[in-house]
């Protein structure tokens, strides 16, 4: 398990580069916008590339597609 957010203003991704792991992943074939799903994650959070988005949601991606694949 992680250890906790010390500086919760580090918890936090930029929109944009969630939306290049998005764009990464969709250009080699995985359900991105199911494993967004999956981590609660809605699409329309990631259309301003300067929003941020919590690492909790990140991580919870990550989670579903382990949990997929492995």
């Amino acid at each position: 398990m992680p250890a906790p957010v010390k500086n919760p203003s580090s918890g936090w991704i930029s929109a944009r580069h969630v939306q290049h792991m998005l764009a990464r992943g969709k250009a080699a074939g995985l359900p991105m916008e199911q494993l967004l799903g999956e981590a609660g994650l809605p699409s329309s959070r990631l259309t301003d590339g300067d929003a941020l988005v919590p690492v909790s949601a990140i991580e919870a991606m990550l989670s579903a597609f382990a949990q997929r694949y492995n």
